[in-house]
This record gives structure tokens, sequence and C-alpha cells, in this order.
């Protein structure tokens, strides 16, 4: 219980040391270069990437790797990239609950009376940085909804890098916004970001049938009851 975490600790510090410290420090140099290069155009186009890239699971595996990358430039004093992993997380969960207001005003139903209870719990999630609300609501339509949520966090994360927005706090969602700076863009990045999300769902997804909607059976019967008063009589 005592020699083996102590041997195998000391053996990974020294592997990391010696064997991968140089390589992961020239790939972080190099990185940040890149990053320092960048004109407004490629700017635009690396957000949209590291956006598109950090929504794909919804804080899963795939999205903790650019969600990292964001962290490392952080500590080599880059925040473009962190204001990126902020605001499109938030993507999602309020891009869903945008689009289900929307379904509603068009009367184009696309989400079931479950997905409905759990956007409501989703959307307060959102606005904390926490995806993972989505994950339930996706499931269904896992496609189309992946399409849609992705292209709104590419389409805010491209705003935001190319409108200078960097943030220097990881998380924290709209909460952190404040203490960003260009605080004004990281909002209509967010929003638009949202919006394109929504509208995308609104577009793609089946229209369901009063069936499909009512997964819960909350639908009401909207007939009376006819009632006989035939042989009721008032003496």
């Amino acid at each position: 219980m005592m020699i083996v975490p102590l041997l195998s600790s000391a053996l990974g510090g020294l592997i990391m040391f010696f064997v991968l410290g140089t390589p992961i420090t020239m790939l972080t140099g190099a990185l940040t270069n890149f990053i320092t290069g960048l004109d407004q155009s490629q700017k635009a186009l690396y957000g949209f990437i590291i956006g598109w890239i950090g929504c794909l699971d919804y804080g899963g595996a795939i999205s903790k790797v650019p969600n990292l990358i964001c962290d490392g430039l952080m500590a080599d004093g880059i925040y473009g990239p962190e204001g990126i992993k902020v605001l499109a997380a938030m993507v999602p969960p309020i891009g869903v609950t945008l689009g289900w207001l929307l379904s509603k005003a068009i009367k184009k139903p696309i989400f079931k009376y479950s997905e409905e209870e759990n956007i409501k719990v989703a959307f307060p999630m959102g606005i904390c940085m926490i995806s993972e609300g989505v994950i339930p609501i996706a499931m269904n339509d896992l496609i189309r909804t992946v399409i849609c949520t992705s292209i709104g966090c590419g389409v805010c994360g491209a705003i935001s890098f190319s409108a200078g927005v960097e943030s220097m706090v990881p998380s924290g969602g709209v909460f952190v916004i404040p203490a960003m700076t260009n605080p004004l863009m990281a909002v209509v990045a967010l929003l638009v970001g949202s919006c394109v999300t929504a509208v995308l769902l609104v577009l793609i997804k089946k229209r369901l049938t009063p069936e499909q909607v009512d997964d819960l059976g909350m639908a009401e019967d909207d007939t009376e009851e006819e009632i006989d008063l035939s042989g009721f009589s008032l003496s």
C-alpha cells in the first residue's frame, strides 16, 4: 500500500520529465506561436473549429480534448480559446431551449413531452456551463441534434475569437461574462450561436404527431361526457 504507489508515482514523474516533457513543450510552443500568428479570418476559422469540436458530445471525452488545449493556452497567457470554451458550452442547452420556444411559436412540434421536461432542467444547467443536460434530449434524435448544436457552437466560437473575447476564468457560465474582455461581443456570440442552433433544429427535425409528442400520457381529452338527466326529477 505504500511502496507500489510511491514507485509508480516516481516512475510516472520521471517518464513525464525526461521522455514526454520535451515533445509536449515543443508542441505547446508551436501551438502558442500558431495562435498568436493568426489573422482575423484565420481566427474565425480556428474559433469555429474549437467551438464545433468542443460541443460534439456535450461535455464528454471528445470535448475534453479542445477544452484541455484551451486550459493549457490559458496557462501560457492566451485567453481567447478559453472564452470560446466558456461560451460554446452554453450554446447547446440555450439553443435547444430557444428551438423549443420557436417550435411552439410556429406550431411545429419537434419535442416530446418528456424532452420538454428535460429542457426545463437543461436550461438552468446550461447557463452555468453544464452541457450534459442536453444528452437525454439529443439521444432521441442524435444526428440531427448534434449537427444543429455543433454548428451553433462553431458560429459562437468564430464570433467570439475573431471579436477578441477573452476569459481569464476557466468556468462559470454567464456569471463570468462580465469578467471577460469585450463582454458585449461575448453576449452577441452566445446569442447568435444559440439562435443558429434553434433555427436549425426547427428546420431539420421532423414534425411529431400528437401520439409521438404525448409520450407521457399528458394529453387531456377535450370531449366532455354527456350526462343523461332524464331519469332525475326535481320533486
